[in-house]
């Protein structure tokens, strides 16, 4: 946890944040505002952001929940109501962002859209966050990160060359998605500065992954069909070492490739002109990532790693979660901290990143419980009587 000093340094301290956002692109655009030191009031329906009860649960943080709502007051707020929709309002005016991702038109049916809510604030910056952005024919489709991973090329790039489209392992275009809405936030404040006026930053996730495609759009574009799982370099691809562990090990570049012809006592390769340069090189894709196989199969983990490291060749081991969490590297950079959450004791989460050493992100919160904050939200910030929150309570407007 952050000291106060801390916290009082953060780069955007004093901005106030409204936060819609349920699952997993908007609260991670929302949780690097808050980790930068933003005040977020995240308003969630009575019910809660549907990822709280995504298994496994503890009490109400359950699957990635605690990973995406630190820093953040939780208010419950029944919006569909005219009640909850002045509560809106009122934070509307106190916002400096207000930041969204649900389907294109929710806001507006809320009666919230843009132009509404520019003349209650004008000031106000709005980011949507969607699947496939505000216009076009895709705009009313449901959109989770798999689709779009699906529809952004990833899935056509990875997996056997023989077998099947597959995913990726982790949760890319929500995480795309999310940090690009992000970006667009702190440029609409840096904009504000000048104008005085808010505007409308628009992230979608399918636009957003295609920039993880670049490499393989860039090939096509040029004649070359990218082949799935298959990089059209060498020596570079994944090696299982003497005792049992895989690496990844990219040999291709040309400084780095007279190391490795060495290493594997191929000296001759690097006067033949048939390897002579990275050109040369690809069109002996197999051959070369055969030839590397062997000798990191006849060494161990260290072995290799020593290796590589004397040549400044680029490797690395596969790692799993366990790897990760005990990674010396991670743990002497403090990149993953230990938290409390209720009963569940010392979680993993991720540090803030990127790191502002003069301003420093900090976590000065845990993700909140459902409606942990509501009447402070209510009372304190919003200037709601006593006896007014407890009628809202009563007729379930606020939980």
């Amino acid at each position: 946890m952050a000291t106060k000093e801390q916290a009082a340094r953060g780069a955007l301290a004093g901005t106030r944040v409204v936060d819609l956002t349920r699952y997993a692109s908007g609260p991670v655009c929302t949780q690097t505002l808050g980790d930068m030191g933003a005040e977020v009031i995240k308003v969630e329906p009575l019910t809660g952001d549907p990822s709280r009860w995504n298994p496994p649960v503890v009490e109400d943080w359950g699957g990635y929940f605690p990973y995406f709502n630190r820093n953040k007051k939780s208010l419950a707020l029944d919006m569909t109501r005219k009640e909850g929709q002045q509560v809106l309002t009122r934070l509307v005016k106190w916002g400096d962002l207000l930041v969204e991702n649900f389907r294109p038109g929710v806001m507006d049916r809320l009666g919230f859209s843009y132009e509404k809510v520019k003349a209650i604030n004008p000031r106000l910056i709005v980011v949507s966050v969607s699947g496939f952005g505000q216009t076009g024919p895709y705009a009313q489709r449901a959109a989770f990160d798999y689709v779009c991973q699906a529809m952004g090329g990833v899935m056509s790039l990875t997996g056997d060359p023989d077998g099947p489209p597959m995913l990726s392992g982790g949760i890319l275009t929500d995480m795309i998605g999310g940090l690009y809405a992000t970006i667009g936030a702190l440029a609409a404040l840096q904009g504000r500065e000048r104008t005085g006026r808010g505007q409308v930053v628009e992230a979608s996730l399918y636009e957003g992954v295609l920039i993880t495609i670049t490499n393989s759009l860039s090939r096509y574009a040029r004649g070359m069909t990218p082949k799935r799982g298959k990089l059209p370099i060498a020596p570079v691809g994944t090696f299982l070492t003497s005792d049992d562990v895989y690496m990844f090990i990219m040999a291709h570049d040309n400084s780095h490739f007279p190391h490795v012809a060495r290493l594997i006592g191929r000296p001759e390769l690097l006067t033949d002109p048939e390897y002579k340069d990275r050109a040369a090189r690809n069109r002996h894709v197999d051959e070369l990532n055969k030839m590397l196989a062997d000798w990191v199969r006849a060494h161990t983990i260290a072995e290799v790693g020593k290796a590589m490291d004397e040549g400044g060749v680029p490797y690395g081991r596969v790692q799993d979660m366990e790897d990760i969490l005990n990674c010396p590297h991670l743990k002497e950079r403090e990149a993953i901290v230990r938290l409390d959450h209720g009963k569940e004791r010392a979680l993993p989460l991720l540090a803030p990143h990127p790191r502002l050493r003069g301003t420093p992100s900090t976590v000065r919160s845990v993700a909140p419980h459902l409606g942990e904050h509501t009447y402070q939200v209510c009372h304190d910030i919003l200037g709601y009587t006593d006896d007014e929150v407890q009628e809202m309570r009563k007729q379930k407007v606020i939980k």
